[in-house]
């Protein structure tokens, strides 16, 4: 992947949606932006949220530029989260469930092999190794349960259980996962191996391959842009626009309900002295969905109300 295609989609990974996403965090879950309970005004916790979100788009993207290596050398990504119900075992009044929630799943067959009997590699992505002794414990134990539940599903595959780790620079850990990986493997149970940045990549051979995404992503972090740091306008984004119009109707009914944490919500990201607002387009735009008879009356009565607008500015 050269920069330039690099910095084209990322760019568009960190600057499509954004006001959605966080209409959709404020009907949700109102009391993180509005109670008495933390001590920041709306606007920082509006902000906080915003920025959270462009993070984990970052980290996403990068998962992305993984994924898009992978595919390239011809491995097929399969499904990677899923529940998965045990067995009932005895003494058991209910079956255990079982969430697994990798990154990635693909096949990795030898040269000339079968597809059906390749090894299952199973990725689990973390950003660094920073885990506390409790909370390693945690992680591994979490992994190990799920590549169980892989070998169940996968009887006749060998099961490759990788943690991946993009930041290089720590390894807290590295000596943790090296024994527990040795003892499992001595006893012929489900394990894992711990990569570091573009060690992972050794597994085909490409570590170059990751060693120049990483060199795009210190490029594009030097280039210090900001365009991807300001927060949309929720009451006049086209995008904030067209989600509300197409809000389901508990969420939307949530959004201009009377209780006190929504009147507020609306008070303080709709401008509801203008009626131009998103709000009470939305509002005429909602009633024209659910009243017209047909696609044509839908597009007749919008543009008309589009002409009005436009005749009143």
């Amino acid at each position: 992947m050269e920069y330039n295609q690099f910095e084209m989609e990322l760019r568009s990974a960190l600057t499509t949606g954004n006001g959605t996403k966080l209409l959709y965090k404020i009907i949700d879950a109102p009391y993180r932006f509005f109670s008495p309970l933390q001590p920041f005004n709306y606007k920082v916790k509006l902000e906080q949220a915003f920025l959270r979100t462009q993070e984990n788009t970052y980290v996403k993207f990068i998962k992305y530029c993984a994924e898009y290596l992978i595919t390239q050398y011809g491995f097929k990504l399969e499904k990677s989260s899923f529940k998965y119900t045990l067995p009932l075992k005895e003494g058991e009044e209910f079956p255990e469930e079982v969430k697994v929630n990798a990154a990635m799943i693909f096949r990795q067959k030898e040269n000339g092999g079968d597809e059906e009997t390749a090894d299952i590699c199973v990725i689990y992505l973390k950003k660094r190794d920073y885990y506390g002794a409790k909370e390693v414990t945690k992680l591994h134990d979490n992994i190990i349960k799920q590549l169980e539940v892989l070998r169940i599903i996968y009887p006749n595959n060998k099961i490759k259980g990788i943690l991946w780790f993009l930041d290089n620079d720590y390894h807290k850990n590295v000596n943790f996962f090296n024994e527990c990986y040795d003892k499992e493997h001595s006893f012929e149970t489900p394990g894992f191996r711990a990569y570091y940045g573009a060690q992972f990549f050794k597994i085909f051979d490409k570590e170059e391959d990751w060693l120049l995404v990483e060199n795009h992503i210190k490029k594009f972090k030097n280039s210090n842009y900001d365009y991807f740091l300001k927060m949309p306008d929720l009451d006049q984004d086209e995008d904030v626009l067209n989600a509300m119009i197409n809000l389901n109707e508990t969420s939307w009914q949530k959004l201009i309900s009377p209780d006190e944490v929504y009147a507020n919500i609306r008070q303080y990201i709709f401008n509801e002295r203008n009626e131009n607002s998103n709000l009470f387009k939305a509002l005429k735009l909602r009633d024209i969905k659910r009243t017209s008879v047909d696609d044509d009356e839908e597009k007749r009565r919008i543009l008309e109300l589009e002409n009005k607008a436009n005749q009143n500015e």
